[in-house]
């Protein structure tokens, strides 16, 4: 057992040194790290023979149980991805994504299993007996797998809402996949036939459903009740995270994932704005550690137990290929079937994405788990255990080694990554154009200190940012501008809103729905105004399942909301837009439009406030008073944040400060 600690602790180490070299080589991390498994795996039967550590700590890992990797890595990234996914991106795909991973699985199932029955009849083994073992097989192998494609998609760069659609797909197909796999081999597991897939696979996606809110609705309590510190925060999530899945995977036999996903989703949603934005910050560094330390792991122990536990014949080699050419193609097939409700849904699904879908189907360290299963299940004949685990150990490998290193470039050939439009490469420019101008100024200030003089300016000067390659070609049109402009305001709003809400000045309810409205907004990406649609829509919405007490207070808090925050935005445009964006020259009727857009809806929330005013005057008074109480407090703690600073009040007096202020204010943040 220690020998496979140290095994272990190497495995992070080499994890360390392919994150350095992977400066200077374009191969993505994960592969690395996969191929370098194997290679330590056919090495421990040859070089490595003979030293202990190593022969004892990769025999340990090459007959690990598979449940292994599924309960202690999978948990971490599953949770960290559901947790970092945006939101509102992720629900606007959710329908797409649950195409793929609902119909798109059964039919690349069905299409698999054919083709694994044609290469039968062609080596003149075709028997009808074979055809549940065939769906078996389907079933395992078409669910793309979570953990190799949340690790490509960190790594290629495509826009949020394709890498959220992609990554989507590979969290929801794990139900999908699991009901498939586990039509046929409960049979032979001595879990007896499902009678009725559907039903079945309803039970499955809604118990995991549930178990996911309860679990997430009880750890978010516990965040906001009993844990006041980042470090018990986080282990309230870790144990929630893992409790749920295991729950779900093993008690309750259904998708851990979906209802991790679930989880982290709700946690994302419900209580990561209510934490400091310090605490956040802590957070994300810490699950990302959590992440990076899986994701070395997982690959190094699938690639040894990959070249320990198959044993590939020459002429089984042909099979492999046949089997990987044929499960990209039924991809591609899948996804071109799914391709007109894809289309109209969501984003929508461009050509060059559907390029880069079909082929970033990868499979990895959960369709080995599942064939493991499988070869270790004695009921099933010993040829078929063992042709479903070379099959899928080899899919496995051609997927990571050639649909994964080639992604990368497949993206940038098809322009996915980047800056894609003439306003975003010109505002990068700009971008460029600033930081050079700022570098410059301060090198000249520098070359004036006289403690200086000695230095070295050639070699400090070519450290400074490139200047941009100037492209007259690309001058941003009037519209372009105006997206420019409306894209400048709308990130302004979402910054004054997040600080109101950390200072108390906004409540949850008006911070979430001006926050939804932005990502709105966002979608088009400038190519729509800000008017008062959304404000509207909300408003109307306001009455469900509430008081009218409620219900007003929150209208009038959201109308508040809207006014001082467009206020602050009308300053902001006239003193720092007014002139130029981003160094830009701005036109004066681009400025005027979106002026007339912000005092649109600064006049309707306006308007709302006098009519709610009137409908209930002591309503209304109750909730100026809640306002008036919110901005007094806010405006101690700012003082109280400035005495910090300079040193007349240490840490611990001013936490307690802090924590009486929010008490006072009934802040929803959780300190």
């Amino acid at each position: 057992m220690l020998n496979t600690i140290i095994l272990i602790m190497a495995g992070l180490l080499i994890g360390v040194l392919v994150k350095v070299m992977g400066r200077y080589v374009r191969i993505p991390y994960t592969v690395v790290l996969f191929a370098i498994g194997i290679v330590l795996g056919l090495l421990s039967k040859t070089v490595l023979a003979g030293m202990p550590f190593s022969t004892e700590g990769i025999n340990l890992i090459s007959k690990m149980n598979p449940d292994i990797i599924l309960y202690v890595f999978l948990p971490i990234l599953v949770f960290d991805a559901a947790y970092e996914m945006d939101l509102h991106v992720f629900r606007k795909t959710l329908f797409n994504a649950s195409v793929l991973a609902g119909p798109g699985v059964v039919i690349c199932m069905l299409l698999t299993a054919a083709l694994v029955m044609g290469m039968a009849t062609l080596l003149g083994g075709y028997d009808p007996s074979l055809w549940p073992f065939a769906l078996m097989f389907g079933g395992l192998i078409s669910a793309t797998d979570p953990v190799a494609v949340v690790a490509l998609l960190q790594e290629l760069g495509t826009k949020k809402r394709f890498s959220t659609l992609v990554d989507g797909e590979s969290l929801l197909n794990d139900g999908t996949g699991l009901v498939c796999f586990m039509m046929f081999y409960s049979v032979y597991a001595g879990q007896g036939e499902i009678d009725h897939p559907f039903l079945y696979f309803v039970w499955v996606v809604m118990a995991s459903f549930v178990i996911g809110f309860v679990f997430a609705r009880l750890a978010i309590w516990l965040v906001e009740h009993v844990a006041k510190e980042e470090v018990l925060q986080n282990c309230i999530m870790v144990a929630g995270a893992y409790i749920t899945f295991m729950l779900a995977q093993s008690t309750f036999g259904v998708s851990g994932v979906i209802a991790l996903v679930v989880f982290g989703h709700l946690f994302a949603q419900s209580c990561r704005p209510h934490l400091k934005p310090e605490t956040n910050e802590w957070m994300g560094k810490f699950w990302s550690l959590m992440a990076y330390i899986a994701n070395t792991l997982i690959f190094l122990i699938v690639g040894i137990i990959i070249a320990t536990n198959v044993h590939v014949t020459w002429g089984m080699i042909g099979g492999i290929v046949l089997v990987y050419i044929g499960l990209n193609v039924i991809r591609y097939i899948m996804v071109l079937i799914l391709m007109p409700i894809l289309r109209s849904n969501g984003y929508g699904l461009s050509w060059p994405e559907f390029v880069i879908l079909g082929w970033g189907g990868l499979r990895g360290a959960l369709g080995m788990c599942m064939a493991l299963m499988v070869n270790c299940t004695t009921a099933i004949p010993e040829t078929i255990r063992h042709h479903v685990l070379i099959y899928t150990a080899g899919v496995v490998t051609l997927t990571l080694c050639i649909n994964a290193t080639t992604s990368k470039s497949l993206v940038n050939r098809l322009r996915l990554s980047g800056q894609e439009s003439a306003s975003e490469r010109h505002i990068w420019r700009q971008i460029l154009s600033l930081i050079r101008h700022h570098d410059e100024e301060t090198l000249t200030a520098l070359k004036q200190d006289p403690y200086l003089k000695q230095a070295n300016w050639q070699i400090v000067e070519s450290k400074m940012i490139d200047a941009p390659t100037p492209q007259t070609d690309e001058q941003l049109s009037s519209n372009e501008m105006l997206c420019v402009v409306r894209t400048n305001v709308l990130a302004h709003i979402e910054k004054v809103a997040n600080d109101y809400f950390h200072d108390g000045i906004l409540n949850f309810f008006s911070y979430e729905r001006i926050t939804s409205a932005i990502a709105v907004l966002n979608d088009f990406e400038g190519d729509h105004a800000i008017d008062d649609g959304m404000l509207q829509k909300d408003l109307r919405r306001r009455r469900w399942f509430k008081t009218r007490r409620r219900a007003l207070n929150d209208a009038c808090n959201l109308c508040r909301g809207y006014t001082v925050i467009l206020m602050e935005t009308r300053e902001f445009i006239t003193k720092t837009l007014q002139s130029k964006v981003l160094d830009m020259p701005v036109e004066k009727n681009t400025i005027d439009q979106v002026l007339t857009e912000v005092d649109q809806l600064i006049r309707v929330a306006s308007d709302l406030l006098s009519q709610y005013s009137k409908e209930d005057a002591v309503i209304f008074a109750e909730g100026v008073t809640d306002k008036a109480t919110r901005m007094l407090l806010s405006s101690e703690r700012g003082r109280v944040e400035q005495l910090l600073q300079e040193g007349i009040l240490s840490q611990d007096a001013a936490d307690a400060l802090f924590v009486d202020i929010a008490q006072r204010q009934g802040l929803e943040i959780v300190h």
